[in-house]
Formats: C-alpha cells, structure tokens, sequence
C-alpha cells in the first residue's frame, strides 16, 4: 500500500504541479521539473510493482522504439492503457536529438508520431504534458 506524505501538499493534477514550477526562476525551474520528473519515475515504478500487466507502462512499452532507447513512458493524457506518451532519446549528432512521442500497441516497436526537441527540458516540459492533460473522455472514462 502506498502512503502520502501529509507534511506536503498533493498537487490535484500536473497542470497544477507544473505552475507551480514556472513560478520559479530558470535554474530552478529545471531542478523543480528534474525533481517532479524523477517523481513521477518513482511513482510509475512503485505503480508497476503494485500492478498488473494490463496497466503497467513497463510491461507493454518497448525498451526501444525505431531502435533508439525510450527514457520515460506514461499513459497519455493521463489515460491507463492503450496509448502511452514516450520520450525517446536519439542520437547526440541529431538536430534535435530528444522525441517525445505517441505509442500504442499496434506501433509494436516504433513510435506513432512525435514532436522533436534540441534540449531535454523543453522534451521533458512536452512529455509532462502529454502524459498528464486532462481531457473530458479521461474525466469520464
């Protein structure tokens, strides 16, 4: 079972979480998101030991997608199963070597599409979004 620790506020979604971390400056800004990120890492493995293979990322998501190493997979908008947020890192030569993309199932070991980033913040910043964006059929369904 897993326990809340009251001496801190819980954030009701990511979008609350995030503007919390834009309200500081830059430096801080990225250690606030490396912070809410490896968070969120934590929680996702802790959820993984506690679950089962039809909600567990790790179980489903591929290690690599179009052969390059996925860093962070979430379900998308916030949903449990189906489609999944990823962030891929490609190769260091790349223009923009960070990708944050849509994978499901079907896509077995590739990605859907994506939106590509030069830096891990701004990658990181989409992904958090991605994973967490409430939409009215992840309200209700």
């Amino acid at each position: 079972m897993f326990e809340r620790l009251n001496l801190f506020h819980t954030p009701e979604d990511w979008q609350e979480l995030h503007a919390k971390i834009e309200e500081h400056g830059g430096g801080e800004r990225t250690v606030a998101t490396l912070f809410a990120a490896m968070g969120w890492n934590l929680a996702i493995s802790l959820f993984d030991k506690a679950g089962s293979d039809q909600t567990r990322p790790s179980g489903l998501v591929p290690e690599k997608l179009n052969s390059f190493p996925v860093l962070a997979k979430a379900p998308y908008h916030g949903r449990i199963g189906g489609d999944y947020a990823v962030l891929v890192r490609r190769n260091d030569n790349e223009l923009h070597p960070y990708v944050v993309a849509h994978w499901n199932k079907d896509a077995k070991t590739n990605w859907n599409w994506g939106n590509y980033f030069e830096t891990y913040e701004n990658a990181l910043e989409c992904f958090i979004k991605k994973s967490s964006k409430q939409t009215s059929e992840a309200k209700t369904g």
